[in-house]
């Protein structure tokens, strides 16, 4: 990649996010009025939002922590990475930092909500939330095992015809 296109890739993504949440997420106009009150619908609700919010960006992370271990293998090993591996890695860092940024997004818009003395989990900032939460993890989590298939299908090929790898220094 040339470095014009990684620059604006960086100044990209911030531009896209803060249009995100100017534009595409908001508070839902028409509510119902908590008077200080929840009951316990709302309350398990809200639990259950919460808590899978929560799980989603704890396999986010590990997704992360499993790339950075590739990376510290590959590169512990005078490994080059192919720009098809490069674009997969890229892909799943970014899902990744998507995930838990759409998480934060959720959690907020509840506690804004909350705060305004008002609950609507069906508004639509909500469930664009969730649902762009879940996919990104989706795509994080089928990039990476592309990655790892690319990966090891490359290296035991080599071994399997007893070729060098294209990719060491030696």
């Amino acid at each position: 990649m040339t470095k014009l296109f990684q620059i604006s890739i960086l100044v990209a993504i911030p531009i896209i996010l803060i249009v995100i949440l100017n534009y595409v997420v908001d508070l839902p106009p028409i509510a119902v009025p908590l008077n200080g009150k929840i009951n316990e619908v709302q309350k398990q609700s809200l639990s259950i939002l919460l808590e899978s919010n929560k799980l989603l960006i704890s396999f986010s992370i590990a997704i992360a922590g499993a790339l950075a271990f590739f990376i510290r293998e590959h590169h512990t090993t005078n490994n080059k990475f192919t720009g098809m591996q490069m674009l997969v890695l890229s892909l799943c860092g970014v899902s990744c930092l998507m995930t838990i940024f759409f998480g934060q997004l959720l959690f907020s818009l509840i506690v804004e909500m909350l705060a305004n003395d008002f609950i609507n989990i069906l508004s639509s900032g909500v469930v664009f939330s969730i649902r762009a939460q879940y996919g990104c993890l989706l795509l994080a989590v089928s990039s990476l095992i592309v990655f790892v298939y690319m990966s090891f299908s490359t290296d035991s090929h080599n071994e399997v015809f007893g070729r060098e790898s294209p990719n060491n220094d030696n």
